[in-house]
């Protein structure tokens, strides 16, 4: 009767409980475990498991659901099979082993049946998702634990296939607390040029666009924004062209009360830009060659556009910050002709945040000397303790900085980009079993812990506010502000070198050479910034930490951007030109200067004879249109002797920085060919002058002999009377006409 007396629920808890107790004490005296069920597997089965709804299970329960995720790829179609759910016999007590969990072991591990479901057949290609009800009794505890869960593709008694997951019993009981702060990268997909189309900023900032699915899933949360400056920069010089989309969402980004701090410029890879040499972090240097000087970039409702010193510190002092806030300049990005571009009232300006596992020896005194005095840092890139996890608030090498807890990241991260309903269960669940292990863990120690969203794009905004909603759920942790990680009493860290690929700062070193190499050539430019602030920014593009996750695309970008580089260091040259012969003292050569580029250049066009039999006056300044030729004549002078001559011409810029190749003319001078030339035109000359005189001479001579012959045969008497009468000559000519 006494057995009568207890309730049913409670007798099966009762044998339950019996029998786990049973069960860890033969593991404790050496009795194997069961062994694994038959495997015949199948490639190409994929599953997952997870809670059905909350990751917690509870004694106010009566059962519990799984749902289970399984997908067909193998190339057969699979039927007649069975979902089995089991629970392993062990709680997971620690973050450790709660990794080792969730790599899927090499066999089938062993544990307690606690439900199954029949899904009949799941065709080629498919993906079935099926649920599985659990008497809250078979997975109760004592206490708080974290449970392996299991699950099988069974057919007619063999295991086509198995996955592992957890769920988190809560027995209600205190098993310490931990303090939680988030932070959230404001990034676009890499690109590789520096201002963002208004196309894709339309598409990025539609309903469903990835800018806007990033603000909804963090909506209401405490989450510290890390705001891409490209994103902002991309929608001001726009203006009136911007899409009314960006123009809304950027409204929105200032309106929201989280905390905020920029990235580097279109997060620009810090670590890698340390790692090349460089003494501090690149910068835009301009926006005048894009933002008219006279007018205003596109701005925010009610953004300030003035001078105002205090835009970026003021705010960091506060503890709430004003959910009206709007955009306001920074007087550090100030500059002629772009003022507001960048401008936004940031709450802290001191973050740097480096790539996942990319900090070696000196990256941290590199972001401090640069201003961001407080890194965050992956909880990879640092040598994990034993027993309760740290706080975040960390020194390392001297240097402060807020290390993100790793499995509480990766769960977090899980969540983000679970593409179907079934991964972001098991994400959640292990989000929350993680939490919990570091809760219970640390006793009664309050830590301030902090996790990272990754970089890469959420795949909807519903994973995000899903992970964010679990973890205010958890009873054992509580919403923290990353000002609050960065302030606690920190802890001294070790750092774990992982250093960039030695290929890819090579390449990082070879473009920031060519930076500074366009940096000098673009003084041949009326207005340098035309093309150095247009190169800068696209630098800064291919260098973003998003394109590490693509290793692949960054080799085209990167090389993209060398060859291009290269091209323009070209664009300017001198056109070759064939021998030619000098004869004369004093004469010119001409110089033709191919422009390619879509700007007017100037030039000194400089040649350098090889010996000195042709002297040059000096260097000749040119000015060549866009997309043209100019041609500019050299004086030159004949020197010593005859013969042939190297004529080598280069360009420099107006402040001495050599442009272009050396071309090499070839002259032949015969400057002694001058005076026979003149000799023979005046030998000529004298000739024409001595048979002009000549036939003048002559001409006067027969005149002279003309006159005398007609005075001899000259009438006389009455005809010389008779012409005088009638007025004529002998020759019968009037008077007066001879």
């Amino acid at each position: 009767m006494a057995a009568e007396a207890i309730p049913e629920r409670r007798l099966r808890r009762l044998i339950a409980t019996a029998a786990v107790t049973a069960t860890a004490a033969a593991l404790v005296i050496g009795v194997p475990d069961a062994p694994p069920a038959t495997a015949a597997e199948v490639e190409g089965i994929s599953m997952v498991v997870g809670p059905a709804g909350s990751p917690l299970i509870t004694s106010a329960d009566d059962s519990v659901g799984f749902t289970v995720e399984t997908s067909n790829t193998s190339g057969r179609s699979i039927g007649d099979v069975d979902v089995v759910i089991s629970v392993g016999v062990r709680s997971l007590g620690s973050t450790d082993a709660l990794d080792d969990w969730l790599i899927v072991p090499s066999s089938v591990p062993s544990g307690t049946e606690v439900g199954r479901a029949s899904v009949g057949s799941i065709p080629i290609g498919s993906t079935l998702t099926t649920r599985v009800d659990v008497d809250v009794d078979d997975l109760e505890r004592g206490s708080t634990a974290v449970l392996p869960i299991f699950v099988e593709l069974e057919d007619a008694g063999e295991t086509l296939a198995w996955s592992t997951g957890v769920a988190v019993w809560s027995a209600g009981d205190d098993i310490g607390s931990v303090s939680l702060a988030v932070a959230a990268p404001i990034t676009v997909p890499p690109q590789d040029t520096g201002l963002y189309s208004a196309e894709l900023l339309e598409a990025w900032t539609s309903p469903q666009g990835i800018l806007s699915r990033r603000l909804d899933g963090l909506l209401g949360s405490g989450a510290a924004l890390a705001i891409d400056p490209a994103i902002i920069a991309s929608i001001r010089v726009l203006g009136a062209d911007a899409p009314a989309s960006a123009i809304a969402w950027l409204d929105r980004l200032a309106a929201l009360p989280n905390e905020t701090f920029p990235l580097a410029y279109a997060d620009a890879d810090l670590a890698v830009q340390s790692q090349a040499g460089l003494d501090a972090p690149l910068q835009p240097l301009s926006f005048d060659d894009v933002v008219d000087g006279d007018a205003a970039p596109a701005e925010t409702e009610g953004a300030e556009t003035g001078d105002d010193t205090e835009a970026t510190e003021a705010p960091a002092e506060t503890d709430e910050p004003d959910a009206t806030a709007e955009p306001s300049p920074d007087p550090d990005d100030q500059v002629p002709g772009s003022a507001g571009v960048l401008s936004f009232t940031y709450t802290r300006t001191d973050i740097g945040w480096p790539a996942d596992d990319s900090l070696v020896d000196g990256d941290l005194a590199f972001l401090d000397a640069a201003g961001l005095t407080t890194a965050i840092v992956s909880g990879g890139n640092v040598e994990q303790t034993s027993g309760s996890a740290p706080t975040a608030a960390s020194m390392i090498e001297g240097a402060t900085a807020v290390v993100s807890d790793p499995d509480v990241s990766a769960a977090l991260r899980a969540a983000e980009s679970a593409v179907s309903s079934g991964e972001a269960s098991a994400a959640n669940a292990r989000l929350a079993a993680a939490l919990a292990l570091v809760a219970s863990d640390g006793g009664s120690a309050q830590r301030t812990l902090l996790a990272t969203f990754d970089r890469t794009q959420p795949v909807s905004a519903d994973r995000e506010r899903g992970a964010l909603a679990t973890i205010a759920s958890l009873p054992w942790a509580q919403p923290a502000t990353l000002s609050d990680a960065i302030g606690a009493p920190p802890v001294t860290r070790t750092l774990v070198a992982q250093p960039e690929r030695e290929e890819r700062v090579e390449r990082v070193r070879t473009m920031i050479d060519d930076d500074a190499e366009i940096a000098e050539f673009a003084t041949i430019l009326d207005e340098p910034a035309q093309l150095t602030s247009q190169r800068r920014r696209d630098l800064l593009a291919v260098l973003a930490a998003g394109w590490l996750a693509d290793p692949a695309g960054w080799d085209a970008a990167s090389t993209e951007f060398v060859r291009f580089t290269r091209e323009t260091l070209d664009a300017v040259s001198i056109v070759p030109s064939s021998e030619f012969t000098v004869i004369s003292r004093e004469s010119g050569i001409l110089v033709t200067v191919e422009n390619d580029l879509p700007y007017p250049v100037n030039v000194v066009i400089t040649v350098d004879p090889s010996n000195g039999r042709l002297l040059v006056d000096g260097p000749v300044e040119a000015t060549v249109g866009p997309d043209s030729r100019g041609t500019s004549t050299i004086p030159v002078q004949a020197g010593v002797g005859n013969g042939a001559v190297a004529l080598l011409v280069s360009l420099e810029s107006p402040t001495g920085v050599p442009v272009g190749g050396t071309v090499r003319y070839g002259a032949n001078v015969q400057a002694d060919w001058e005076g026979i030339g003149a000799g023979v035109i005046g030998g000529v000359l004298l000739l024409l002058f001595g048979i002009g005189f000549w036939r003048i001479v002559r001409r006067r001579r027969q005149e002279r002999a003309d006159a005398a012959a007609a005075a001899e045969d000259a009438p006389t008497g009455d005809a010389a009377t008779e012409d005088a009468a009638t007025g004529m000559d002998a020759d019968g000519g009037a008077d007066g006409e001879r």
